[in-house]
């Protein structure tokens, strides 16, 4: 026989079920809060483990890269083990009184060798003054006056980005003229179109002077709104295409500025067989080929003996680079390179490290046929050359074995 409920019975009966749901629900939101606190405190204190290792170069630096976006666990290794890591110094500068001088640093490096992704690292950072390419202006100049010699005024454009200059050497005032937008062919950060020299209303509406009218401005904003200098020159701009067009200059040249210098060296199987698929080079069927390859590697090697034969006095200002570390090492390369201008790493900027070399597979899609892209999976774009065709490939090594030879690389 079946009972019939009342509706107040019925009520009655539901109302525990209710409560048992709504209790349920609380539960399990507080956890998952309470759950998602902990991650990010063991997240910050990963982080700031690892940023207390920063200023220790004489160890290899246990990382496990931040947010677990990327593991690389041989970091963890002594320094017995760091034999992949490999710079033209090995031990990084003292510090010294220089300390107290404004402290700037120069990229030099030919085209495809990791450089603009250097550069672009770099520009994250909130407390340096970073300029692109700034050579690219002078190479008007060159075709305006071919005849005339400017290797000089190429040299003072970057002193005076260095050392925040722009009234004293003539030819960085003349590149102020050029910064009411961006002069180079790869996108970048330009700082001149800041609000660090330019007035922005309430509306968004900025307004930028025209520097070169007012390079005392232009220093003064340089030199008070960040802490370092950093410019990078590309080999092919440079004068002659050889480093020392610029170093030891920029040394002797700037004795209120600690200066250091770093050059970028690529697997020249790599950064060619980059340039041939961007059209930038004949490919190896073309006759041209064999020539524009030994040109390239000729002046290359050059500039490693050039930066490896610097005075003693100079020998701690210099370090090289390669980009299978940048690559394969991104966050450790990244340490290295701070450590060695003596510069701050903000743990903001590691994560953007972590970012552009290790994508997703959406945004790897999106910037993959950007020729400047920063964005890449690093480590699988260290053999890509391997892909290249086999003659190709051979006629580099025949013709770059000097080059590679000095930077350690076999055939």
């Amino acid at each position: 026989m079946k009972m019939k409920l009342s509706k107040k019975h019925s009520k009655m009966v539901l109302l525990p079920r209710t409560n048992l749901r709504l209790f349920f629900t609380v539960f399990v939101t507080i956890a998952a809060l309470s759950i998602s606190v902990l991650i990010i405190v063991a997240q910050q204190a990963q982080t700031r483990a690892l940023l207390r290792y920063i200023h220790i170069p004489s160890t290899s630096l246990p990382i496990e890269q931040i947010f677990s976006l990327r593991k690389e666990d041989d970091y963890f290794a002594e320094s017995s083990g760091d034999d992949d890591f490999t710079t033209s110094t090995n031990d990084l500068p003292e510090s010294s009184p220089s300390s107290e001088r404004r402290r700037s640093l120069l990229i030099f490096g030919a085209d495809r060798s990791g450089t603009t992704y250097i550069s672009r690292m770099f520009s994250e950072d909130p407390d340096i003054f970073m300029i692109y390419e700034p050579l690219w202006v002078s190479k008007r100049w060159r075709k305006e006056e071919p005849d005339k010699d400017w290797s000089r005024s190429e040299l003072e454009v970057v002193n005076g980005i260095l050392s925040c200059d722009f009234v004293n050497f003539r030819f960085a005032n003349k590149f102020l003229a050029h910064t009411s937008r961006n002069w180079a062919a790869a996108p970048f950060k330009n700082p001149f179109q800041t609000e660090n020299f330019c007035n922005v209303s309430e509306k968004g509406i900025k307004s930028c002077p025209d520097f070169s009218s007012v390079p005392e401005f232009a220093s003064q904003a340089c030199a008070t709104k960040y802490k370092h200098s950093v410019t990078k020159v590309a080999q092919v701009r440079s004068p002659g295409k050889l480093i020392s067009s610029l170093v030891p200059q920029v040394f002797e040249e700037n004795p209120e500025t600690d200066i250091r210098v770093i050059q970028i060296l690529r697997d020249p199987r790599g950064s060619l067989d980059s340039r041939i698929k961007l059209g930038w080079m004949p490919k190896h069927t073309s006759p041209a080929f064999k020539h524009a390859v030994q040109y390239a590697c000729k002046k290359t090697a050059e500039n490693v003996k050039f930066g490896r034969s610097l005075p003693r006095k100079y020998q701690d200002r210099y370090m090289e680079v390669y980009y299978r570390d940048i690559a394969m090492f991104p966050i450790k390369t990244a340490m290295k390179m701070y450590n060695f201008a003596s510069f701050d790493i903000p743990e903001n900027l590691l994560k953007w490290v972590v970012l552009n070399t290790s994508p997703s597979k959406e945004a790897l899609a999106a910037e993959a046929k950007k020729s400047f892209s920063s964005v890449r999976n690093s480590s699988s774009n260290v053999e890509k050359w391997r892909n290249a065709p086999t003659e190709q490939n051979r006629i580099i090594e025949e013709e770059c074995s000097e080059f590679m030879k000095l930077i350690g690389i076999e055939k």
